[in-house]
């Protein structure tokens, strides 16, 4: 039972009831905790490594402003996160708290970005009534796609509602002090992780192989030994449909008569989901079954949002060995992975190819042993050469981490966006205007 003289008596109530799997705080939380955040009102910046407790450390800042009688918003970058985080807090509703995901319907709003960003642009009543926003995977501002979108939706709401308070919740980033000067912020940064995490290097040489495919059905038999499962990411949608689908072919002479059953009755699952809608499934859908009987799926965003429900909630039951994904599914969803392969290092740009940054590396290893589930995490990066193998060590094993820059300019559509937000929403009524609200995000602070 936690029982820390920091935290007030009723969110130790309610923490020690909907969370009684937390017997006591690890080392980065009690260091956050007796930074005092609770006991003021600061905008603060929590960086503390993947599967450290970073959640409950933020809810707990949302409990405060919601038990003294106001509003909190908590953003997260997914709709998987979303829908995961409004299931975690719908416990707090025993306690008289509405959780749902507006502001104007609940004491606490689990909203995706897009949906805080389209907040801060049309309502601004619900936006002056929210006292706390907690946003997760805040290092997702120097992401090209989604980063901003949560870069302009802060900088609106600063302006908005001036008292507003900001809890960051964020890996530990290389340029934190640029960070905590925009948000005006206290940062509190911990290097504990409660699952040790083993990074290493394999390439297809040790194997006698020249397909990196091969290596990953290694690890994943490892894991099967280990009675694990595995998070194997690679760079496109394509390559995750066919990766599951190769080590679903090598998984099927390994595998139970229980578990085949059970991975059948996944299978079903997934395929009524198509039906339920009244369509017949798509050839994706008979791929996805297909592999998913020898206990491998692929998850990408061409799945139904139920599909991807089902994988996730199937694999935490332990009845999927293996989850081929793209890196979105390195932000944030709480899947009991001890091992995780990276397969692909490279990604599409307009540019070509080109290197995954340490970054996103780090994030990826991140999701590899969890609380609750196990002691120790592996992550294999995989090469092709020991030669390649040797580089990549160097890069991403003992590489440093980028600084985290604002995307905004590069990505044109993002900027066009946001100038049509800031005329449509009257924000910005003239040249003037609109150059001083770029001004104040953090495109605009880097470049001062």
């Amino acid at each position: 039972m936690i029982n820390m003289e920091n935290i007030p008596e009723n969110i130790k109530t309610i923490i020690n009831s909907c969370y009684p799997y937390i017997e006591d705080f690890n080392p980065a939380q009690k260091a956050v905790i007796e930074s005092g955040y609770l006991e003021n009102n600061k905008n603060c910046v929590i960086a503390i490594p993947t599967a450290s407790g970073k959640t409950v450390l933020g809810i707990m800042a949302a409990l405060k402003s919601i038990l003294d009688g106001g509003k909190a918003v908590y953003a997260a970058p997914l709709l998987s996160i979303q829908n995961e985080k409004v299931k975690e807090f719908k416990k707090f509703e025993e306690f008289g708290i509405k959780v749902g995901k507006h502001p104007s319907s609940a004491d606490l709003s689990v909203m995706v970005f897009e949906s805080f960003d389209a907040l801060t642009r049309f309502s601004w009543d619900a936006l002056r009534e929210v006292d706390t926003l907690i946003i997760d995977e805040f290092h997702m501002i120097g992401e090209f796609t989604r980063g901003p979108t949560i870069e302009c939706a802060i900088t609106r709401a600063k302006i908005i509602n001036p008292s507003l308070r900001i809890i960051a919740l964020s890996a530990t980033l290389e340029n934190m002090g640029e960070i905590e000067s925009w948000l005006d912020a206290t940062v509190v940064e911990h290097d504990y992780r409660p699952v040790p995490l083993n990074k290493d290097v394999l390439d297809a040489e040790m194997f006698n192989t020249k397909n990196k495919n091969d290596v990953v059905v290694k690890v994943i038999e490892k894991a099967i030994s280990d009675d694990a499962q595995a998070l194997s990411f690679v760079s496109t949608r394509r390559f995750t449909e066919s990766l599951a689908n190769y080590v679903a072919g090598k998984l099927k002479r390994k595998t139970t008569a229980e578990q085949k059953q059970r991975f059948k009755e996944v299978a079903d699952k997934l395929l009524a989901v198509p039906e339920k809608k009244g369509s017949r499934p798509t050839s994706t859908c008979l791929k996805l079954a297909e592999s998913c009987e020898n206990g491998a799926v692929f998850h990408h965003a061409g799945l139904f949002s139920e599909q991807k429900e089902i994988i996730e909630e199937e694999f935490r039951n332990g009845n999927i060995l293996m989850i081929a994904a793209t890196p979105s599914l390195m932000y944030g969803v709480n899947l009991p992975s001890k091992y995780v392969v990276i397969r692909d290092y490279t990604r599409w740009t307009s540019d070509g190819p080109q290197a995954i940054p340490v970054f996103d590396y780090e994030q990826m290893s991140g999701r590899a042993g969890r609380p609750q589930y196990d002691d120790t995490g592996y992550s294999y990066l995989i090469a092709k050469s020991m030669e390649e193998a040797i580089t990549l060590e160097e890069r991403y094993i003992n590489g440093q981490v980028e600084p985290t820059n604002s995307k905004l300019i590069e990505n044109k559509d993002a900027v066009f966006k946001q100038i049509i937000a800031q005329v449509a929403s009257t924000l910005s009524k003239t040249h003037e205007e609109l150059q001083d609200f770029f001004t104040k995000t953090f495109y605009g602070y880097q470049m001062t």
